[in-house]
């Protein structure tokens, strides 16, 4: 399944035009690992910003916020499975570099979730996929904010109106905010809260677009047992 979640008001045609104009982060490893299931505490209040984007500590907490979402359901958390996230990521910077959502992939042998789940050795009964984009930033300075730089080059958000800084989006609030998505979508909320799946992986991928804006791409798979 897949779910855009693009800022209201923000008008999805731009993200086509990065195909003219991309930038694409997300696939070196930052220090924590693909599988971990828990958001660093170190890392959850940090403001999430194109310059400082870590997709491995945002995979973190999309795990960790799914898992809390089941557990308060009465259900049983996921378990992370040793190479399952390389399956997750390598359709999550596809989505990226293409700029759409899509469970297709153009690699020869890894067309589907179940290919590419196969493909990285994996044995599983059936296979399950979300996908999601997530606008971080606008295209484009309008009405409402405008964005200054100070002299280390570091971008800060400002209400255009009153002048009050706008925080970026927490690594925390933003894994609320994607797995909230996710479950206001019957389709995905099915997928996160199916019994029968036992582990999960999650990846996301940041592009960056014209005129400055920035399109989180994010996957999860699950596999049975």
């Amino acid at each position: 399944m897949h779910l855009d979640l693009a800022m209201q008001g923000f008008d999805t045609r731009w993200v086509g035009l990065g195909l003219v104009m991309v930038v694409l982060t997300g696939c070196v490893n930052s220090g924590v690992v693909p599988e971990e299931e828990t958001l660093p505490a170190a890392w959850a209040e940090r403001r999430v910003t194109g310059e400082t984007f870590n997709p491995d500590v945002l995979a973190a907490g999309i795990f960790a916020e799914t898992n809390r979402v089941r557990t308060a359901r009465g259900l049983q958390p996921f378990r992370s499975r040793v190479g399952l996230a390389r399956a997750a990521q390598l359709q999550a910077v596809t989505n990226a570099a293409a700029g759409r959502l899509s469970h297709h992939n153009p690699f020869e042998g890894k067309t589907t979730v179940q290919d590419r789940v196969r493909a990285q050795g994996l044995r599983a009964s059936d296979a399950w996929e979300n996908v999601a984009s997530a606008l971080l930033r606008p295209p484009f300075e309008g009405s409402d904010f405008v964005v200054r730089v100070d002299a280390a080059s570091r971008e800060t958000l400002y209400d255009f109106q009153t002048g009050e800084e706008l925080p970026w989006p927490t690594y925390a609030a933003l894994a609320r905010r994607i797995v909230q998505q996710w479950m206001d979508s019957p389709p995905h909320r099915a997928n996160l809260l199916d019994p029968r799946p036992a582990r999960l992986a999650c990846a996301v991928a940041l592009r960056q677009i014209p005129l400055g804006g920035e399109v989180i791409f994010s996957t999860q798979v699950f596999i049975a047992p």
